[in-house]
């Protein structure tokens, strides 16, 4: 796997704050533009009430949250969950929540994941873990091309999970070295240190799973999330006992800031960063009522994009129209190979009609010329018998 500095997660997939918010703003108007266009020519429009942006990112939020549920009901690990959390806000970029069942792109997204991540269970399975009607394997299958196209086949992802792992064993050597040398902000003992280290480690985790649920990802190097959230952990947990403010110093200013994925080691630009996923976390992620989400969803199954919705003219003529193309392709495919097949035979019609390789061909002068000597030394013997016959005929008789 790539660093996170030359992966396609930074160079694609790590936006701002306004780029993101322009570009979910861009799919929403797309997508309502598609369906006023569709409806005027049906004579619908007053009937449509398609969602704006804020909405979309209602239902957002809980296709992801449900995606974690799922993660945690068959055992994946927290790598598994992330990657597939990823791909779904990803997809989400370019895509609006009216275009496609937002249930049917978290399974492939999770699907996708579990490949990914090397835990793979067939779409059989998976649908049967899953328990429910309206889905088995080709629920799962349907939309797995059109989430590939959607992450432009970017499937390696950066989470911060396993950052966390490491900057948690930087954190405790740091604070025994302190604490054996006596000096800084350590105010346990050593057998104290690894215990608090866990406690912290294991909050942190947690602090995860929400910053996950939250665009900290799409913002955000996954290294500095991780430091954010191991600060919030020791903060929680520790009660000033573990030296993080001195740690986070060290990492800003010692060369480990690779692991955190800075581009420049500096103390105030890390804090800076930190102070923001802190406020990312502090406004929480807390879903909306399940009414108000229902009557969201409501609207979304009443206002869906003709272009994507199986029972719409406009994607009945979509799809009418890529048979034709793809039925013309191979038409002009046929062609082709009937004229290279035709080709290929007229160019070994001629490669056998040549003399071997070392023989001159005889100028066609000279083939006539040996024809008729040919035939001259065939004819003699038959007019040499007629003259002796005659001879013979012409002695007399004694």
């Amino acid at each position: 796997m790539t660093s996170y500095q030359h992966s396609s997660q930074r160079l694609r997939w790590t936006l701002t704050a306004e780029e993101l918010a322009s570009r979910r703003a861009g799919a929403n108007s797309a997508t309502v533009d598609a369906i006023m266009n569709c409806s005027q020519a049906s004579k619908n429009v007053h009937r449509l009430s398609p969602l704006n942006v804020e909405e979309e990112g209602v239902l957002r939020r809980v296709w992801e949250g449900k995606v974690q549920h799922v993660c945690n009901a068959f055992h994946f690990p927290n790598k598994i969950q992330a990657t597939a959390v990823t791909y779904l806000k990803r997809f989400y970029i370019e895509n609006s929540v009216m275009d496609d069942v937002p249930k049917q792109i978290m399974l492939s997204c999770i699907y996708l994941a579990c490949k990914i991540e090397e835990n793979y269970l067939s779409a059989e399975e998976f649908a049967r873990g899953l328990n429910q009607k309206d889905v088995d394997y080709n629920s799962v299958l349907k939309n797995e091309l059109r989430v590939l196209e959607a992450l432009n086949f970017d499937l390696i992802v950066h989470s911060p999970y396993r950052p966390l792992e490491g900057f948690s064993m930087e954190l405790e050597d740091f604070t025994r070295q302190l604490a054996k040398d006596g000096h800084g902000e350590c105010r346990c003992e050593d057998e104290e240190i690894g215990p608090l280290i866990q406690q912290c480690s294991l909050h942190a985790r947690k602090v995860l799973d929400a910053l996950m649920l939250s665009d900290a990802i799409l913002l955000y190097p996954p290294g500095q999330i991780a430091l954010a959230a191991l600060r919030i952990g020791a903060r929680a947990c520790a009660s000033g006992k573990l030296p993080i403010d001195e740690f986070l110093e060290f990492v800003a200013t010692q060369g480990a800031q690779r692991k955190a994925d800075m581009t420049e080691a500096s103390e105030k630009l890390l804090a800076a960063t930190l102070r923001k996923i802190d406020e990312i976390y502090g406004r929480g992620n807390t879903l909306a009522d399940d009414s108000v989400v229902k009557a969201i969803e409501k609207r979304r199954q009443s206002n869906r994009n003709p272009v994507f919705n199986p029972e719409s003219d406009a994607y009945k003529a979509n799809v009418a129209k890529k048979e034709a193309e793809k039925e013309e392709k191979r038409r002009r495919k046929q062609s082709m190979k009937r004229a290279a097949s035709q080709q290929q035979a007229e160019v070994l019609a001629g490669v056998f009609k040549r003399p071997p390789r070392g023989v001159a061909e005889e100028p066609s002068s000279s083939k006539k010329r040996k024809s008729e000597d040919q035939m001259g030394v065939d004819a003699a013997p038959p007019q040499q018998e007629i003259n002796m016959m005659e001879t013979d005929q012409a002695k007399p008789q004694s």
